[in-house]
């Protein structure tokens, strides 16, 4: 603009210097020359402005092309964006705590469930365990009254039958007594066989039995010896030493029979049969 404004001052100076026209073509013709210098002026200032403008808006139109679409509306966006967001965190921060609410609350429940079942499987094998245990006591138990009713009926048995033996003897040292009292030999050597089989041949029974009936028939020597066999096991039985005095005396050894009828006065000391035998041996004269 200032190019412009110098250029129409350098004009008017001109003007004002010059000398008046002479002539009306004269002058005709210096109007026309100016205003067409004047037009042409214009015309240049104005392709100048036109040109600037030009420049301007094609410069423009360049930044504006050269930012995209989406600069355009960075802004509201953003703000849109953030308030989204903003909404999105306060919508999500309360989800976010009830989310771990619920999954502490299913971590609980699991954790509740695994400490159920663990305790249940503890539980299951400390029962099983005891079960076990008192049905091995149980079973123990149960062998140990078996064992025991075996034992028992094994004893009854046991006793069942030594009383029965007891019986039958007993039956055959009464027969036995019957037949040397009435004298029946033959009876009595049988009835002496089936006790031998019921006992032994050298049970007590059995020799005493024998030494009875021995001294029943007079066999002194073969009495005596069956009675000091039954004084080994039994030397301090009245019977036998009251039996064997009496054999002393048959075989003329009263110091002996004297003896032991002493022993036995003061083993048994009032014993009918020590006084008897006693009274016996003063009629014979031993004292």
């Amino acid at each position: 603009m200032s190019l412009i404004y110098d250029a129409l001052k350098q004009d008017d100076d001109n003007g004002a210097k010059k000398p008046a026209p002479q002539s009306s073509l004269a002058l005709h013709q210096h109007s026309f020359y100016s205003i067409s210098k004047y037009h042409v002026f214009i015309a240049g200032i104005s392709l100048l402005v036109l040109a600037s403008v030009s420049i301007f808006v094609l410069q423009k139109t360049n930044t504006v092309q050269q930012i995209p679409n989406e600069s355009m509306h960075i802004e509201p966006l953003h703000l849109f964006d953030q308030a989204k967001a903003e909404q999105a965190l306060q919508l999500v921060e309360p989800l976010k705590d009830e989310q771990a609410l619920q999954l502490a609350e299913q971590l609980k429940k699991e954790q509740a469930s695994q400490l159920a079942e663990q305790l249940k499987n503890e539980q299951a094998l400390q029962l099983a365990e005891q079960l076990k245990n008192e049905q091995a006591l149980q079973l123990v138990e149960q062998a140990k009254e078996a064992s025991s009713v075996r034992i028992v009926k094994s004893e009854s048995a046991t006793i069942s039958n030594k009383r029965q033996h007891l019986n039958t003897v007993k039956k055959l040292v009464g027969q036995l007594k019957a037949a040397m009292k009435s004298e029946n030999s033959p009876q009595v050597e049988t009835l002496l066989s089936e006790l031998e089989n019921k006992t032994s041949s050298n049970s007590l029974v059995v020799l005493r039995m024998k030494g009875y009936y021995a001294l029943q028939q007079g066999k002194n020597l073969q009495s005596q010896q069956f009675y000091q066999q039954l004084l080994i096991d039994k030397p301090e039985d009245l019977e036998e030493n009251l039996n064997l005095a009496l054999l002393d005396i048959r075989l003329g050894n009263h110091k002996q029979a004297k003896t032991r009828l002493d022993q036995m006065r003061s083993l048994y000391p009032s014993s009918i049969s020590v006084k008897q035998f006693a009274k016996s041996l003063a009629l014979m004269g031993v004292r």
